[in-house]
């Protein structure tokens, strides 16, 4: 029985954003049978609650505008201000969507100073988990966009969101929800994800334990703050001297700059010491800078044994080093990293690290090698986390949720699934029918955030981007977004959001909205032979051209043998002209690889998916 109280659900609230054009569900509790009266603009509807003391209410279909005020009566009265009318849209995934403007993103200051737009709203759903369906989402309420609290602002959803406001000039609601980390088998319901042969043993196996995962992951948090309080106390390298110029470390492992823990073979999370030596011709006359580049996540840096910085998140060190720090001749750097999540990295491919004199700005490399030691700081134990159960992120932030008004979804996930490809494109196809029917508004538009270009993910990635790309082609309604050039190769976490989310916005704009817009890159549209040489002729490719380094090594070509080689490519109008050793090529490969550097771009800045003519085994 839900409290006598008259309530709406915790989804409604100032400043909200209602779906135009619909009859927007309204819904929340009461006393039983109580007779409910909704007016907004002049427009009463009533309902009555049922003997469990819930309700809900189609509203009038409105256009879009604003703001209005709504009110709910019964034997009180709810009062809600500042609703608006407009385009409602879901964005959900993993770590990328849940990507904040201020972790920071590419342009994080400018982003955030002009981001004055009063009619974007977000509904942010806080990360939680749950054994069983809840009626009521963990959230703060929506919140309207200003350079002061855009900041907490999902980036990808912001500029879609951005984008469509200023095209549309209506107001925008964005209902974020995403769990970084989580994988596609927590996002669908029991009865969903019941259909798979495969987690239906599982889904029965978790059933019988019984166990309440918000509670266990609730109790988990003592272990976060031993994680962390062992994080940052933890001295077994300090206490040996490794910070110490005299330290010596020839049985220390080596690694080249930039250092990653998959390079490393490093799972987890781990402390690790790095090490390398500088010199200097002369006695420091003042003071000098060391610029390592982005380290993921933390780090202590010491130079000749002082303490010279510390972060504790993602983004560029720099520190200052005291001349009474250095000395001619030799010195040291040593550096107490922490490596979360198997991806920690010191530096990346596009970054010189260097110790620079603030007077003279003479640089010294820190590329080449250095010396690592993973092994003397204690073993580190993160805090179990529930959310990757199947079924659990659904349970607590979806179905709260489904059913409120909205004009289609967006999803950017994929990378915690990583290496079970086919797999994963049944679980997705799952959800989106899953989801689908939870809202009840049909074949909502569903739009896919193909992954990026990353060299760490390997054909893992490569295997999973031809999942999305299938995906989207054989589910109605549904469309994929390519972002195959926008990645950061070196970070699983590429800080430029900006392209990802206007081009969410390009694909609704053509998809949903019907707008004469360029939303896709070239299609291969059909291949040829011709004079020995393989021809590719594309739609959707006016002005044909190439972006990255050139086609060299884009496009890779096989015989019946199935073996493939590099194919030299020339471009002829909306034509690839593909050349080889192979005298009778059969099947062509286009950018299937975990990090291509070379892309095919129509007039629309907009680039070719990776795509494969052969359906051979990897």
């Amino acid at each position: 029985m839900y409290a006598q109280n008259l309530a709406l659900a915790n989804l409604f609230n100032d400043g909200m954003v209602l779906q135009q054009g619909i009859s927007c569900p309204l819904w929340g509790y009461a006393a039983k049978n109580q007779i409910i009266e909704i007016k907004i603009n002049n427009k009463t509807v009533t309902t009555k609650s049922d003997d469990e003391g819930k309700w809900l209410v189609k509203l009038p279909v409105f256009k879009a505008g604003g703001p209005y005020t709504l009110t709910i009566e019964a034997a009180e009265k709810i009062t809600v201000e500042n609703v608006m009318f407009g385009e409602v849209w879901l964005a959900s995934g993993q770590s990328n969507m849940n990507f904040s403007i201020d972790r920071p993103i590419l342009n994080y200051k400018e982003v955030a100073d002009e981001a004055n737009y009063p009619m974007i709203r977000m509904l942010t759903i806080e990360p939680s988990v749950s054994s069983y369906p809840l009626d009521k989402a963990k959230t703060k309420g929506w919140v309207v966009c200003s350079p002061q609290t855009v900041e907490k602002f999902s980036a990808v959803a912001y500029f879609f969101a951005r984008k469509l406001h200023q095209e549309k000039q209506v107001a925008v609601g964005i209902i974020h929800s995403s769990y970084s980390g989580s994988p596609a088998e927590s996002w669908l319901s029991k009865d969903m994800l019941s259909t798979d042969s495969i987690f239906k043993k599982q889904i029965d196996l978790l059933q019988n334990e019984r166990e309440n995962w918000a509670e266990l992951q609730e109790q988990e948090k003592e272990i976060s703050i031993q994680y962390n309080e062992l994080v940052k106390t933890a001295s077994n390298g300090l206490d040996s001297g490794f910070h110490q110029l005299k330290y010596i470390d020839k049985h220390w492992k080596k690694a080249n700059f930039p250092i990653t823990a998959a390079k490393l073979k490093l799972p987890g999370y781990r402390l690790i010491w790095l090490r390398k030596v500088f010199y200097l011709n002369d006695e420091p006359k003042n003071d000098y800078e060391i610029c390592l580049g982005e380290i993921k996540m933390r780090d202590r840096t010491y130079v000749n044994g002082v303490l010279v910085g510390e972060v504790d998140k993602e983004q560029e060190r720099i520190y200052t080093i005291p001349k009474t720090v250095l000395k001619k001749g030799e010195n040291v750097i040593a550096i107490r990293w922490l490596s979360e999540w198997s991806y920690g990295r010191v530096g990346d491919s596009n970054q010189k690290p260097v110790i620079k004199n603030l007077n003279s700005g003479e640089e010294i490399s820190l590329l080449g090698e250095w010396k690592y030691n993973a092994s003397v700081e204690p073993e580190l134990r993160p805090a179990n986390s529930y959310h990757r159960n199947p079924t659990a992120i659904f349970n607590a932030m979806i179905a709260p949720i489904a059913t409120y008004g909205i004009k289609g979804m967006l999803w950017y996930q994929g990378e915690s699934n990583a290496g079970k490809a086919n797999q994963y494109a049944r679980l997705i196809q799952l959800m989106i029918k899953d989801w689908r029917n939870r809202w009840g508004q049909g074949d909502i538009p569903f739009f896919i955030v193909q992954l990026p270009n990353y060299e760490e993910g390997g054909m893992a990635w490569v295997r999973l981007r031809e999942a999305q790309a299938n995906i989207a082609k054989n589910n109605k309604n549904t469309f994929l977004v390519t972002t195959i050039d926008v990645g950061d190769p070196n970070d699983l976490h590429p800080k430029n959001k900006l392209p990802i989310g206007e081009r969410l916005y390009n694909a609704a704009a053509k998809y949903t909205y019907k707008d004469k817009v360029i939303a896709d890159g070239p299609i291969l549209k059909k291949t040829y032979l011709k004079n020995g040489a393989l021809w590719l002729e594309f739609s959707n490719a006016a002005g044909l051209s190439v972006g990255g380094k050139g086609l060299g090594g884009a496009f890779m070509v096989a015989g019946e043998d199935q073996k493939f080689v590099k194919a030299n490519a020339v471009i002829f109008k909306n034509k690839v002209k593909l050349e080889s050793e192979i005298v009778k090529p059969i099947a062509v490969r286009y950018n299937w690889e975990a990090n291509p550097s070379a892309y095919l771009y129509n007039n629309a800045g907009l680039p070719a998916a990776p795509f494969r003519t052969d359906n051979w085994e990897y």
